[in-house]
């Protein structure tokens, strides 16, 4: 089940990147690095998704919460 939670909090923190600690910065650009190199990443004309959650990125690697993780749990955090 989709948390919308997740996706919110996800599209507000990378809009407002400058507000975010260096430590989530960098784990979000942990994240983002380990999608680019994963097969699963789909790159659209207009957006870039997960293919097997459907997730926007690079909005999926900006949620914190225990409930987003990667579905092939790549993320060290």
């Amino acid at each position: 089940m989709i948390d919308i939670s997740n996706i919110v909090e996800g599209w507000y923190n990378t809009i407002n990147k400058a507000g975010l600690s260096l430590d989530k910065q960098r784990i979000a650009e942990d994240r983002i690095k380990t999608c680019e190199e994963c097969e699963y990443m789909r790159i659209g004309v207009f957006y870039t998704d997960c293919a097997l959650c459907g997730c926007k990125l690079p909005q999926k690697t900006y949620s914190y919460k225990k409930s987003n993780v990667c579905p092939e749990n790549k993320w060290k955090e």
